[in-house]
């Protein structure tokens, strides 16, 4: 795992980067989320983990690394986008829903799947799900 700081827990930025597949980052989500969700409840919190658990799963398990874990808020509509970029070229067509992304179907408004650009080129995809919130975390823009 690569971040700006040792381990995931404390303030960390909306974004972590990941070298190879860490089975034991899921484990820490919940503590990572609590920074850029500041505000939310324990059980918003809990449930972005379960929800970012399941892309992050998903991309260690069928996915070429580095992987990026990104989570941005905002205020308008009071949606937590979750998403986990990867360097596999590809897109949602024939994938079959497993269990995981049952769960982030059920648990969120929208997710989807996009390509993920580098200098305009195709560099692998973005898994993404829209989380709805009653009250937005403190960090979230307005959009």
């Amino acid at each position: 795992m690569t971040d700006t700081a040792p381990g995931i827990a404390g303030h960390l930025p909306a974004e972590i980067r990941i070298a190879a597949a860490d089975p034991g980052f899921r484990t820490g989500l919940p503590t990572w989320l609590r920074g850029p969700l500041d505000g939310c409840t324990p059980g918003v919190i809990r449930e972005a983990a379960v929800v970012l658990g399941e892309l992050v799963d998903n991309a260690f398990d069928h996915a070429e690394p580095p992987y990026r874990v990104a989570v941005t808020v905002r205020s308008h509509g009071h949606l937590i986008r979750l998403a986990v970029t990867d360097a596999t070229r590809g897109c949602a067509d024939g994938w079959r829903l497993g269990r995981g992304l049952r769960v982030v179907r059920g648990m969120c408004a929208r997710w989807g799947v996009e390509q993920a650009l580098m200098g305009g080129v195709v560099a692998g995809k973005t898994v993404w799900a829209l989380l709805p919130v009653l009250v937005p975390p403190r960090g979230a823009r307005p959009s």
